[in-house]
């Protein structure tokens, strides 16, 4: 049975003060996660859909904290069977 892992990202898709993360991402995916999970293992990237890219005060934390928890239910929801911060 094949199993559905979500990767919870902890930034949105442009993150403005790290160009070019999304090679990071995929250079994990490709040497890390793919090498460790069965061949039939569903590894989903989606990143937040607001964060403040700074955990400066326990209100911003709070605030990606938030949307870190949310998208995890959200995948719960969809079927997923782990996630990955």
């Amino acid at each position: 049975m094949a199993i559905k892992i979500f990767w919870q990202d902890i930034f949105t898709e442009d993150v403005p003060i790290i160009p070019g993360m999304d090679k990071v991402y995929k250079e994990l995916e490709d040497h890390v996660f793919k090498k460790v999970a069965r061949k039939d293992t569903q590894i989903e990237l989606r990143h937040l859909n607001k964060s403040t890219y700074m955990v400066m005060s326990p209100y911003l934390e709070m605030i990606n904290n938030i949307e870190v928890v949310k998208g995890i239910i959200d995948a719960e929801k969809e079927g997923f069977d782990a996630a990955i911060i």
